[in-house]
Parts: structure tokens; C-alpha cells; sequence
């Protein structure tokens, strides 16, 4: 599918012959490309970016006359998939956008509800992409925040069984955004440096302006991953308090019991002539020996506050 950038979503038969001064977005399969475009130049480059559509990062390769790269758009509210995963190839009058169909509806909706095809220039719509894709992220690192924030308050209270799982699901989404905007904001900072010459004056602010607010969500990302670390610390340091706890209430009991099993080892040996065995108030006076004992104990502990 073929698209002509400002022009009110229009889209492009396979009749039309843009003019010179078209700027053409074109959005298509990896055959589609082998097709259409191999003639292009650099275009191992593209297929090599396309090679079972392997994409893996965010990056720019630039060269002269033209720009390629990848994007890979993680989803943010689950690890385990990708909102956006293409290869790119763009001159100052075509933006070649390769998928492998997995994602080419999401790409659509993205350029109908961001507008995109509004845009006067190949770079002004990388920007408006770039912020289309980003657009609701500081709000959703606030988000994650405040449920750490709860899940910090929850585990205080010991009010949650499953703390662990949780906290590791959400190290795991923060690992893989903190790796995406690093990635994007070296991708911005490519264009930006247009080494290549590609781009205006004015369009490098645009992308030093975007690669700002990545690296601002990227430093949020950052402040929630230690906020996190802090919670496990905390999480940690509750689980070895209350295992302290339980030594200590182990080591109280084997104490208390400790002379009572050194005196009931002690009677407990079968020798003929042991007098105590034969007096007629011995049990009696060992039961109350062996109280005394264990109300010393008890005292000597409580004022040394071993029960609290």
C-alpha cells in the first residue's frame, strides 16, 4: 500500500507515477519489497534488516542519500509482545515500511488516528510517528509507579501472598523499557547528529527535541527500576526479620527445655544407689525445682525483651 504524505489519507493504485516532488510513504510486506524495491540503493542492507525478520533493536544506519534502519516497539502493558516491529528505508522522497503482515493493521490504525499522512515531510513523519508511539508513556511509567507504590504498601501491611511474582513481572517490563528508550533515544540522537547531511536545520531540533523527551522517560524508567530494587530490599529484609523471629522463638524454647533435659538425663540414669530416688517427697520436689527453673528463665528473658 502506497500512501502520498499531506494528502488527506489518500492512497496511492498501482496507475499512479508520483511526480518528482511526491513524498511517498510505502507500506509493505517483506515479498512485497524483494519485489518492488531491490533495485534500490544499499538495498542489502534492507534485506539484511529483513533476514526472517529478525529485529531485535531500534536503529538507524545512515548513508548517503538515504537512511535505514529498524523499530521495535515493545508493548508496554505486556513483556511478552510487540506493538510495532519493522525495517525502514527512506530518501528525501520515498519511506519504504517493511512487515511481515504481523503488524501491518497496527500501522494503519497508528497512521489514521495520529494523522500522520498529514505531514508535509519524510522527517516531520518520523517525528510525528516517534511521538505518536511514545505519546502516552510518561502517563503509564506514573501508573506503574503508583501500583509499586500500592504493592510498597500492601507488603508493609502483609496483606499479599504473591509480592515476589509481582515485583519480578514488573522488573521484567522495566528491563525491557528501559532497554527501548535507551535504544529510541540513540536512535533519535542518530538522526539528530545528520551526519549524512539528510535533514534540515530546523527538522534535527525536532528530533533533538524528541530524543530529550525519550531520554526523560528513560531516566523515569531508571528511577522506577531502583524503586523497585528498594521494594525487593524491603520485601527481603521483612522475610529475614521474620525469620529471625522464629530463630528466636526456637532458640527461647530449646533454652528453656535445655536444664530441664539435663536434669531429666541425669535421674535418667539406672544406678542402684541414687538416695533422691528413694526419699518420698523427691518427685514432688524435682517438679517444683524444675518450675523454678523455667520461671527464672522466663524472667530473665522478658527483661531482656527475647519475646518481642
Amino acid at each position: 500500500m502506497d500512501y502520498l504524505l499531506n494528502s488527506s489519507m489518500e492512497m496511492l493504485d498501482e496507475y499512479y507515477q508520483p511526480k518528482d516532488t511526491d513524498v511517498v510513504i510505502s507500506l509493505v510486506s517483506t515479498e512485497e519489497c524483494e519485489q518492488r524495491y531491490h533495485s534500490l540503493p544499499y538495498y542489502h542492507i534492507l534485506a539484511r534488516n529483513m533476514q526472517n525478520h529478525n529485529i531485535r533493536y531500534c536503529k538507524a544506519e545512515m548513508f548517503k542519500d538515504c537512511i535505514l534502519g529498524t523499530l521495535l516497539i515493545p508493548d508496554k502493558r505486556s513483556i511478552e509482545e510487540t506493538v510495532l516491529s519493522i525495517s525502514f528505508y527512506m530518501n528525501k522522497n520515498l519511506l519504504v515500511l517493511v512487515d511481515d503482515s504481523k503488524h501491518i493493521q497496527a500501522i494503519l490504525t497508528i497512521l489514521e488516528e495520529g494523522e500522520l499522512l498529514n505531514c508535509k515531510t519524510i522527517a516531520e513523519f518520523l517525528c510525528q510517528l516517534i511521538g505518536t508511539l511514545t505519546l502516552e508513556d510518561a502517563l503509564f511509567l506514573q501508573e506503574l509507579g503508583q501500583h509499586m507504590s500500592d504493592l510498597e504498601e500492601k507488603i508493609i501491611k502483609h496483606t499479599i501472598s504473591d509480592s515476589s511474582a509481582q515485583l519480578m513481572h514488573i522488573r521484567k517490563r522495566l528491563l525491557i523499557l528501559h532497554s527501548y528508550y535507551q535504544q529510541l533515544s540513540d536512535f533519535c540522537e542518530d538522526l539528530e547528529e545528520n551526519s549524512n547531511h539528510f535533514f534540515q536545520a530546523e527538522e534535527c531540533q525536532i528530533f533533538s527535541l524528541y530524543a530529550s523527551r525519550i531520554e526523560r522517560l528513560y531516566d523515569h524508567s531508571q528511577m522506577l527500576r531502583e524503586y523497585a530494587l528498594q521494594i525487593r530490599e524491603m520485601e527481603q529484609s521483612q522475610i529475614d526479620a521474620r525469620q529471625n523471629r522464629t530463630m528466636r522463638i526456637l532458640t527461647v524454647v530449646t533454652t528453656i527445655f535445655f536444664p530441664l533435659s539435663l536434669i531429666t538425663g541425669w535421674y535418667g540414669m539406672n544406678f542402684s544407689h541414687m538416695p533422691e530416688l528413694s526419699a518420698p517427697h523427691a518427685y514432688g520436689i524435682l517438679i517444683g525445682i524444675c518450675a523454678v527453673i523455667v520461671l527464672i528463665e522466663i524472667w530473665f528473658f522478658h527483661k531482656n525483651n527475647w519475646f518481642s
